[in-house]
């Protein structure tokens, strides 16, 4: 008996050792998912106050440079994540709700510098600002909008390219292997880019398999929305695509080749979202390969006019705009007036663009507004093909982008330099 006490006593230590090493180990990993949580929501900026020395009094002087450092830090937070035109439209309440309380925002800070003049402190600080909690009171004050959710998407589009006899499609009948299609790839890699995913389509093709209505080129909106039960899709992108040769370039091999498209985006009633088109010429030495490049490029095209149309009718609003400090390198004057050519142009939700800075070495700054923010427009400046500059990335942060540009090999140019010079000689 006596032996059973003490065996039950040992096991019950074990037990409570054991218990307490497990709680032990779960305070440890909530303490390092808050840890990681935390710096994830943080943001490191640097800034400069000032305060009046009044008095002689260094003390109170350096304290209040340090709040105004500190508050210099959360207005350029809030500069990232809203326009200017929205902090221009809203100033009051963001000076009650945001600015009143900056000291709030700030997780930590370290002072890197300290200027004692004789009338005027001055502090150069490291803080690292809380953006999450900043974003969230710019939208329970109705400041910036909260992103909605983006429907799931299949494709129905069938395309034609110069080698072709007839349209090729994934559906209908005889699809073991469905062929790679260069106008859905480029338009569904479009749509996942601004967030909207594709569905699992095997479902749908299944079906299409054994109902002859839905082995065409020619979809009807009924046979797609048919088949668009079978899938999570919300909206259906039916259209049809065609590469043609439009000739020869006199005295050359080159072809001018166009790609057109025909688009409509349709819900699961039927309802008609958007009904769109575009077309891209592309002057290639080999036909087919000329003919994939203006597909690609008019589908490129017509993705965008479909996203914004879908967002716009699922309530699903771009985010606000950030401002955005670009660092421009190997330029001549020339060079840049085409970048900001391409930047007005080219590519979506760029506007404010100011230049700050030209140097004689190449070197220019400048400062513009961008919905999606350096993550963005990053992206666009990497996939993108512009015809007369080569744009470079080399390193990019939340409100830095360093870019170093180069011009592009043009035949034209040299075709010209050749004119001049017979001009010349007679």
């Amino acid at each position: 008996m006596q032996s059973d006490y003490y065996y039950k006593m040992i096991a019950n230590i074990f037990n409570i050792k054991k218990v307490s090493a497990v709680i032990a180990v779960l305070v440890l990993y909530t303490a390092f998912s808050v840890t990681l949580a935390q710096a994830a929501a943080t943001e490191k900026i640097t800034t400069i106050g000032q305060s009046a020395i009044i008095d002689g009094n260094t003390v109170v002087a350096r304290e209040k440079a340090i709040k105004n450092a500190m508050k210099k830090a959360v207005e350029s937070a809030v500069k990232r994540l809203a326009s200017s035109a929205t902090i221009l439209d809203n100033f009051q309440v963001i000076k009650e709700k945001i600015y009143s309380k900056s000291n709030s925002y700030i997780k930590s800070f370290n002072v890197t510098s300290v200027t004692d003049e004789v009338t005027l402190f001055i502090v150069t600080i490291d803080a690292e600002v809380r953006f999450d909690d900043i974003k969230k009171d710019l939208i329970a004050a109705n400041i910036l909008s909260v992103k909605k959710d983006l429907p799931k998407f299949i494709m129905f589009v069938a395309e034609k390219d110069v080698d072709s006899e007839g349209y090729k499609f994934w559906w209908g009948k005889e699809k073991a292997v469905p062929p790679v299609l260069t106008v859905e790839n480029e338009i569904s890699m479009r749509f996942t880019e601004q967030g909207f995913a594709s569905v699992d389509r095997s479902a749908a093709l299944k079906k299409s398999r054994v109902n002859p209505d839905y082995d065409s080129d020619d979809l009807k909106d009924s046979s797609a929305t048919d088949l668009i039960r079978q899938t999570s899709a919300e909206i259906i992108i039916i259209g049809k695509a065609l590469a043609t040769v439009l000739g020869t370039i006199d005295g050359s091999e080159m072809k001018s080749v166009l790609g057109t498209i025909n688009a409509r985006v349709i819900d699961r009633t039927g309802k008609v979202i958007s009904l769109e088109s575009a077309s891209a010429k592309i002057l290639h030495v080999n036909a087919k390969v000329g003919g994939d490049e203006a597909l690609k490029k008019a589908s490129s095209i017509l993705a965008d006019k479909l996203i914004e149309a879908v967002k716009s009718e699922f309530g699903a609003e771009a985010t606000e705009s950030q401002l955005i400090t670009l660092k421009l390198s190997g330029l001549t004057y020339k060079r840049f007036r085409d970048f900001v050519d391409i930047l007005k142009h080219d590519i979506r939700g760029v506007s404010n663009i100011t230049q700050e800075s030209f140097t004689s070495g190449g070197v220019a700054k400048m400062t513009v507004q961008v919905k999606g923010g350096a993550e963005f427009l990053t992206k666009e400046l990497l996939k993108r093909d512009f015809p007369s500059l080569d744009t470079q990335v080399i390193s990019t942060t939340s409100s830095l982008i360093e870019i170093t540009i180069k011009s592009k090999f043009n035949p034209d140019d040299l075709r010209s330099i050749s004119d001049d010079e017979e001009q010349k000689t007679e």
